[in-house]
């Protein structure tokens, strides 16, 4: 029998344009397939994910030892086609990481040795590739129990697709605030370091002391010249020890801390945390899982803190034969209107749809609320550089003004 390959393929069939990938020995048989289930095949071509093109290659990390989100959710993908196809999780996972190589190939094998070895595929992944977000696994876990693999990976593709642009668009809006501010800083610097003690010569040969403002720059100038090596060392060493701290997992865990006690960041860290748990709850209940042992999953993809504990104090009003509505209003998890929305699906059986529903209202808020807040950002730089340098200038004009009217 000859070795079945994958083709992707978008065909128009009853219900409207379909994509996917279907499992053949050529090109024909998977033409003649498509065609007796009906389908008008669009286009058809061969998915090659032993020889990834070139553009896929360096998505999916090749040869390189830092893996970045990016590269997970390609992953994700080509082993949801993989599966979607027909082809063996194990046979996947090789093939996959004889294409890539580097260490992304290098945890999938660590993968398909421990799935050798018995284990399941979620605490495989756990060990093997330990960052990717929580509910990856928690997903994978049940696409194991139910038997719908392919579609899990697809599902934790999509959300993590979600929360990289989310990052990206972030970054994206920074990028300019963040200019402006170093730049204006920059000036400053140099007015400080360059043009202040200049001013503050002149003005001590005149022997009239500077009070007030004035005399605030013309110390700050003199002392920063005075004193520079000591004030760059000093900054490098705390931007370094501030890196070094950000890096590990301790100094994460502090950023996110203060992040949820930050009042804007806490809103949107908080939106972040509803649409991401309703988007695992739909794909979990989708899936054929129970609201408890949804509930619990969603539980688990949760990241340590108040809406966590919040959720598991939810579960138990579950397990004692509430309604779900009332177990999530009891602490106060989700808006009326989302209340409402799960006593209709819980009421029609279309629970999954309504926490569907509830991820994209999260989602769409948290979208808007970032947009607002780095708009916000752009003006407020701006608004610091030119208070910084007019209060230079305007020190420096005082202190010069002071001595003229002394000479008058």
């Amino acid at each position: 029998m000859s070795e079945e390959r994958v083709f992707e393929f978008r065909a128009q069939g009853p219900s409207g344009l379909v994509r996917d990938a279907i499992a053949a020995s050529d090109r024909g048989a998977a033409l003649r397939r498509l065609q007796q289930d009906g389908l008008v095949v669009i286009d058809l071509n061969e998915a090659r994910a032993p020889a990834l093109d070139g553009q896929n290659a360096r998505r999916l990390g090749v040869g390189r030892r830092n893996i970045n989100d990016a590269d997970r959710i390609v992953l994700l993908r080509q082993i949801a086609l993989m599966l979607r196809a027909g082809v063996d999780l194990l046979e996947s996972l090789e093939t996959i990481a004889n294409g890539i190589g580097g260490e992304l190939a290098k945890q999938l094998r660590n993968v398909s040795a421990a799935l050798r070895r018995g284990d399941k595929l979620g605490a495989a992944m756990v060990q093997a590739m330990p960052n990717f977000p929580n509910y990856v696994y928690a997903l994978v876990e049940l696409g194991q129990a139910t038997g719908q693999l392919d579609k899990v990976f697809q599902d934790a593709a999509a959300q993590m697709d979600f929360e990289y642009r989310i990052r990206r668009d972030v970054v994206t809006s920074l990028t300019y605030p963040l200019f402006l501010m170093g730049a204006g800083v920059a000036a400053v610097g140099f007015l400080f370091y360059e043009v202040v003690p200049r001013f503050s010569e002149m003005i001590g040969a005149s022997g009239r002391p500077q009070e007030g403002l004035p005399g605030l720059i013309l110390g700050l100038g003199t002392g920063f010249r005075a004193n520079a090596p000591v004030v760059f060392t000093v900054l490098g060493a705390l931007v370094a020890i501030a890196a070094t701290f950000a890096g590990t997992k301790q100094g994460r865990a502090g950023l996110i801390n203060l992040a949820y006690n930050t009042p804007v960041l806490s809103g949107l860290m908080l939106a972040h945390e509803r649409a991401t748990w309703a988007r695992v709850m739909s794909f979990a209940l989708g899936n054929g899982l129970g609201l408890l042992e949804a509930a619990e999953l969603g539980a688990i993809s949760a990241p340590n803190g108040k809406f966590k504990r919040n959720l598991g104090q939810s579960i138990r009003s579950l397990r004692g034969g509430k309604k779900v509505d009332e177990a999530f209003s009891e602490v106060g998890m989700l808006a009326p209107i989302d209340l409402s929305l799960l006593r209709a699906g819980q009421r029609t059986g279309a629970l999954p749809a309504m926490f569907a529903f509830i991820a994209e209202r999260y989602e769409e808020g948290l979208r808007q609320a970032i947009k607002r807040v780095t708009a916000l950002i752009e003006p407020l730089a701006i608004g610091f550089v030119a208070v910084a340098i007019g209060a230079v200038a305007l020190g420096l004009v005082s202190a010069m003004s002071s001595v003229y009217e002394a000479v008058l």
